[in-house]
């Protein structure tokens, strides 16, 4: 069984504002230094990674070609094997064709997060000039969004249509947009979200509650914490992920994967007990990193 005495965190070239991000990466890496183990950050692919473990913090729904080799070379890697997490692969719900499905849905950006930072860190981020700033504000009005998804790119919101036949034929398709059957999730009238956040053997998971259909950690309260069902723990199996955050829902008794998030965020400054429980999972650390035996802290 090897150690730990150095952890390297790969971030994008470009995104240089990461650190002051609420990345929950961060809070973890207090654990790490705390137990002995150097920790160092790397923007960019453009050089060999000699740290024990290389964990890749890339905000991103595909790793790019050179970011990826980087990956490939280095003897332990957290979530080595995750390169595509964008809807299209992650999601078993995808209506494909107007016909395909009588219920509602709802139209998502295939990338996380409304495609944005997506857009950003691969260089497609605010236009150049004033008239196409301009439209690109305008285009994010809801009724002139709804109209244009059939070559959208980055969304400001989810849209719900009542029927698959109701959604501009084009959002079918537009590779920047997935098409899902709309299965929320409902508590007391409110809308549920389900969350499980993981490292290596280390976990840990909540329900949260909201009025609003779009349930975010801003707009919600937590109601339970929760442990996974089977269908969210074999998502995670299947997909090779040693850390994220899934989310969820539970529809007709089993769950229902929304979104993998491989770098997770605190949405406002966190309390003590959200610190705690981030902090809980660093330690998993000991236990990822494909294609590896376990790993340890000397």
């Amino acid at each position: 069984m090897g150690s730990i005495r150095s952890i390297a965190i790969l971030l994008h070239e470009r995104h240089t504002f990461a650190p002051a991000m609420r990345y929950q990466i961060w809070t973890m890496a207090e654990v790490w230094r705390e137990m002995g183990i150097g920790v160092e950050m790397v923007f960019g692919a453009g050089r060999e990674v000699t740290a024990d473990v290389l964990f890749p913090h890339l905000d991103m729904s595909y790793i790019p070609e050179e970011y990826w080799d980087l990956m490939q070379r280095h003897p332990r890697v957290v979530n080595r094997r995750v390169r595509d997490i964008r809807k299209t692969l992650v999601s078993t719900n995808l209506v494909r064709g107007a016909d395909e499905y009588e219920g509602p849905v709802i139209v998502k950006t295939a990338c996380n997060c409304g495609g944005n930072l997506d857009e950003w860190l691969l260089g497609r981020g605010r236009p150049a000039s004033l008239g196409a700033r301009v439209w690109n504000r305008v285009s994010r009005w809801g009724w002139i969004e709804r109209r244009l998804l059939g070559r959208a790119r980055t969304l400001a919101k989810y849209h719900v249509f009542d029927s698959a036949r109701d959604v501009p034929a084009g959002a079918y398709r537009n590779p920047g947009v997935v098409v899902e059957k709309f299965l929320p999730e409902r508590l007391d009238g409110r809308y549920v979200l389900r969350n499980w956040y993981f490292l290596g053997d280390r976990s840990w998971g909540r329900m949260c509650a909201s009025r609003e259909w779009v349930v975010k950690a801003i707009n919600s309260e937590r109601v339970a914490y929760v442990d996974p069902p089977p269908e969210v723990a074999a998502a995670r199996a299947r997909m090779g992920l040693d850390f994220a955050k899934i989310d969820y829902v539970m529809h007709e008794g089993r769950g229902v994967v929304l979104d993998v998030n491989v770098t997770p965020t605190f949405a406002r400054p966190p309390d003590a007990e959200r610190t705690a429980l981030v902090k809980s999972v660093a330690e998993g650390i000991l236990r990822c990193g494909a294609g590896t035996e376990p790993i340890a802290a000397e």
